[in-house]
C-alpha cells in the first residue's frame, strides 16, 4: 500500500514509499547521476515504466550530485543559518535584531520548504532567498552606521 500526501489538485507532494525514490535510473550514487536526472522535464520524455522520486529538493540534489553534493549543499545552508544567528547575537539595535529575526525566519522557511518540494527551482523563491540572505548579511554594517 502506497501512502501519499496530495494537494487538492491531485499533485503528489510527498510519497512515503522509499523504494519508489530509488528505482530505475534514480539509484543514489556517491558521485550522483548527473544534473537533470530528477528534473520535472524528464517525466515528460521518459517511458511509462520509469519511476521518479518525491519532489524533495534535498533528495533531488542527492540523486543528481551525489552524497558529496548533498553534504556541500547542507554545509552552505547551515553556514548561512549559523552566520545569521551570529549576526543576530552581535546586533545592538533592537529594531535591527527584529529585522534579522524576520530575515532568518524567512531563510529557514525557504530551506524547510525544500523538504517537500523543489522550492529553489522556482525563480520567485530563489530571488527571495538571495534578497533575505543579502539583507541579513548587510545588517551589521547598518548597525555600525547607526
Amino acid at each position: 500500500e502506497t501512502r501519499m500526501i496530495s494537494n487538492p489538485f491531485g499533485r503528489v507532494l510527498l510519497n512515503f514509499e522509499p523504494d519508489i525514490w530509488f528505482t530505475g535510473k534514480n539509484k543514489p550514487s556517491i558521485f550522483g547521476n548527473g544534473t537533470g536526472i530528477a528534473a520535472l522535464g524528464t517525466r515528460y520524455v521518459a517511458s511509462d515504466n520509469e519511476r521518479y522520486p518525491a519532489e524533495s529538493q534535498y533528495l533531488r540534489i542527492m540523486l543528481e550530485l551525489g552524497i558529496q553534493g548533498l553534504i556541500l549543499f547542507s554545509f552552505i545552508i547551515f553556514s548561512i543559518i549559523f552566520k545569521g544567528i551570529k549576526i543576530y547575537i552581535n546586533l545592538k539595535d533592537t529594531t535591527l535584531k527584529w529585522i534579522s529575526v524576520g530575515f532568518l525566519g524567512s531563510i529557514v522557511s525557504i530551506f524547510a520548504g525544500g523538504l517537500t518540494g523543489s522550492i529553489l527551482d522556482h525563480a520567485v523563491f530563489s530571488i527571495f532567498l538571495y534578497f533575505f540572505v543579502g539583507g541579513l548579511f548587510r545588517l551589521p554594517e547598518i548597525d555600525k552606521e547607526s
